[in-house]
């Protein structure tokens, strides 16, 4: 079993971001490394809430997931915790959402030589251990195609 010293302090979910996510919680005045590079934390972090990797002005846009998450409501120096007394979202009561179907690419396309299944008794097929990985909301949805992509490896 590892320790808590062996679990990285911080991740870095895409490399735009320029905030990390504490796994676990760093206290004040401490040194954590991100991709080996040292980053001073000033402030206390819990454990799942962010820290600025880098020097965040107000009304700059904070980027986890490689997405905007939301503008810094003030000046927020890297080693700080950023949180909702100095983050506003980008979300709003309400978005306009329209899909708009389209062909997949010749590419994306699945071979018709081939077909990973069994046939069933009745004639109907089926196929097995099938990971489905939906994201709820629209930060996420990078994450979630890097998921389904390392299970489709496995």
């Amino acid at each position: 079993m590892e320790s808590l010293t062996q679990i990285p302090a911080v991740i870095r979910i895409d490399p735009a971001d320029n905030v990390v996510i504490a796994l676990r919680a760093i206290g004040a005045d401490k040194h954590v490394a991100i991709a080996g590079q040292p980053l001073h934390v000033t402030q206390a972090v819990e454990r799942g809430h962010k820290i600025a990797i880098q020097d965040i002005a107000a009304g700059e846009q904070v980027r986890r997931y490689g997405w905007p998450i939301g503008t810094a409501t003030q000046p927020v120096a890297a080693g700080a915790h950023v949180h909702s007394h100095n983050l506003r979202t980008n979300l709003r009561a309400e978005e306009p959402y329209s899909y708009a179907g389209g062909q997949a690419p010749e590419s994306a396309r699945p071979s018709r030589g081939r077909f990973e299944g069994y046939r069933r008794a009745d004639g109907s097929v089926g196929t097995r251990n099938q990971i489905w990985v939906i994201p709820t909301v629209g930060c996420v949805a990078r994450t979630a195609d890097r998921i389904a992509a390392q299970a489709a490896c496995c």
